[in-house]
């Protein structure tokens, strides 16, 4: 309804009560207090009805749009990061959508909403300029959901380094990561200058054994390998072995001795407690075979 048909039916109501009897005042007062009201009261409920629907037209639509592969259709984490999507795109349209009803509703009244639009864009160029890093963490949390850089459960690396840990949340706002000694770090996501993800998709054990060099290098060899076939069959680690081991052999000779090297291909986040039992295994094999290593390097008694 736009101002002219306003302003015809207001013209009209007042007709009609004047020609009912009552007075020129009281006919004002009629259409400024029930009128108008009215008027608003409609607004709003058309803003609230429009508003509710493109809310979830936009919650759905972003949701479809961002679980369309077959491979993310049946991914949990991909259902929660499509729901999270979802509901910040329909927010952000709903409250455009109140914001026009509301200007909409005050232009339809007999309100001047000129100053007022005017004086919004001010307060919102300001309050832009003071709260910059909170745009920039807002706009860095939406990325990092729409590229599923990591979610709740990977162990993340995070500016170089510096903090590490399991992340147990992520907001636009901020992320909740918790390191190994249980400190909850949040950081805001406009600090992330890096993030190195290392459970994403597959994992890998690494391992790094350091013998002396006057032991027989390809029997150690051989006690290296058998000892992590061993490991990586047997019951308690099969099931999160994706790949055979890879015994690249000696890769290193340092001041300590020589480097043996293999590494396992895990799912997520079973890396790290198949690399302390395949160190265990083979730190005690090589003790039984008589297998010498850097004192540093042998497990404590």
């Amino acid at each position: 309804m736009d101002e002219s048909g306003v302003g015809s039916l207001r013209g009209w109501v007042y007709e009609t009560l004047f020609e009912l009897g009552l007075t020129e005042f009281q006919a004002r007062t009629v259409v400024l207090l029930l009128f108008r009201p009215l008027v608003i009261l409609l607004c709003l409920l058309i803003t609230f009805l429009v508003a509710k629907s493109a809310e979830a037209a936009t919650s759905r639509t972003v949701r479809s749009l961002h679980l369309r592969s077959p491979l993310l259709a049946h991914s949990v984490r991909a259902e929660q990061r499509a729901r999270t999507l979802g509901s910040t795109a329909g927010s952000i349209v709903k409250i455009f959508v109140w914001v026009i009803g509301i200007l909409t509703a005050l232009d339809v009244s007999g309100v001047t909403i000129g100053p007022l639009v005017a004086g919004a864009g001010i307060a919102a160029a300001a309050l832009g300029f003071g709260a910059q890093s909170l745009v920039r963490d807002f706009l860095s949390g939406f990325f990092i959901l729409v590229e599923d850089q990591y979610g709740i459960g990977d162990v993340v690396r995070m500016n170089d380094g510096s903090v590490s840990g399991t992340i147990e949340e992520v907001t636009l706002r901020h992320t909740r990561l918790r390191s190994v000694d249980g400190v909850v770090h949040y950081i805001p996501n406009g600090e992330i200058k890096l993030a190195s993800n290392a459970s994403m998709e597959w994992s890998r054990a690494l391992l790094d054994v350091t013998i002396l060099p006057s032991n027989d290098i390809n029997r150690a060899l051989e006690l290296f390998s058998s000892e992590i076939h061993a490991v990586v069959a047997s019951d308690a680690w099969s099931s999160v072995v994706s790949e055979a081991p890879i015994i690249a052999g000696v890769d290193a000779q340092t001041r300590d001795g020589v480097v043996l090297r293999a590494w396992v291909r895990t799912t997520p986040t079973d890396q790290y407690p198949l690399q302390r039992e395949l160190r265990r295994a083979v730190v005690q094999r090589f003790r039984d075979e008589g297998i010498s290593m850097p004192e540093a390097a042998s497990p404590p008694t």
